[in-house]
């Protein structure tokens, strides 16, 4: 049993490394950070139950950084949401802020 669960965390961590390497998904993404913060917490506890200290020192420290950037990416997810969520300025021409920002970054710049 034990051995399925050290597969099981360990295979969180290797998923979401491979999805991210292959950009399939973002390194500072939710699902990136939430994989690799669960598996890491899973192989820290059987690490504490084997007795593994630098195992479990090396788990501890992977999922705790984890966890502080899962923090900030869900922080980052849900300001976006609320950004979008505000209502529009009246009166202004749809596509002139993305004009604003666009500017002087298109593929003719400079010609």
């Amino acid at each position: 049993m034990g051995q399925l669960v050290q597969l099981i965390g360990a295979g969180l961590v290797l998923i979401a490394y491979m999805a991210a390497s292959r950009g399939r998904i973002r390194f500072d993404s939710v699902q990136f950070l939430a994989f690799n913060t669960i598996g890491a917490a899973i192989l820290a506890v059987v690490a504490a139950v084997n007795r593994d200290y630098g195992f479990l020192l090396l788990e501890s420290v992977w999922a705790w950084v984890s966890l502080r950037g899962l923090r900030r990416a869900l922080r980052e997810d849900k300001a976006a949401k609320d950004a979008t969520k505000k209502k529009k300025p009246v009166g202004r021409r749809p596509g002139a802020q993305l004009a604003r920002r666009m500017r002087g970054k298109g593929p003719l710049r400079g010609v």
